[in-house]
């Protein structure tokens, strides 16, 4: 998949494409295939490093605000 990844803090220009394997959902989440996406205050903030990631993860996405299709359910994910 391909994502907008933060590997280090500072300028927009520090925000990167790549391609990462895909994310797997873990118990009780929802993988969504994202249509639109935006960065909001929050993910610039994390881009700066003064926000702590949501979910402590191998790649620093930010992208909190997003529209998609479910792709994928976790187990004990019921609707």
């Amino acid at each position: 998949m391909w994502a907008v990844v933060i590997e280090e803090y500072g300028s927009p220009e520090v925000l990167q494409l790549k391609e990462i394997p895909n994310l797997e959902p873990e118990r009780g989440e929802v993988r969504v295939k994202v249509h639109p996406s935006a960065l909001n205050r929050a993910d610039i903030e994390q881009r700066k490093g003064n926000y702590p990631p949501p979910i402590p993860s191998e790649h620093e996405i930010p992208g909190l605000e997003f529209a998609g299709v479910p792709d994928k359910l976790g187990s004990q994910v019921r609707r």
